[in-house]
């Protein structure tokens, strides 16, 4: 039961990246966007700590590492369209 729930937990954080992210961009403003960018950014970094707790305590024996490679990759892109869209408020 507690392995579905943390299955379930991990599916719904990582799913409430791309949310954020659509959320956002339909604000209609560069800040609002970016504001939920960073709220984005925080719910992957969640996903790489349920990851790593479930790893540690037995619930994945799966390697991760392709999926934790994805997930930097993901924190990087938003990252760069932050920082893009902050470049862009200060001009």
């Amino acid at each position: 039961m507690v392995n579905a729930i943390s299955v379930t937990g991990l599916k719904m954080t990582a799913i409430r990246v791309n949310y954020l992210t659509g959320q956002g961009s339909a604000r209609g403003s560069d800040k609002e966007f970016m504001r939920f960018l960073y709220i984005a950014r925080a719910s992957s970094a969640e996903v790489e700590t349920q990851l790593i707790i479930a790893k540690n305590i037995g619930y994945l024996t799966a390697d991760t590492t392709e999926l934790e490679t994805e997930l930097l990759a993901i924190s990087k892109m938003l990252s760069s369209l932050i920082n893009t869209i902050r470049k862009r408020i200060d001009s």
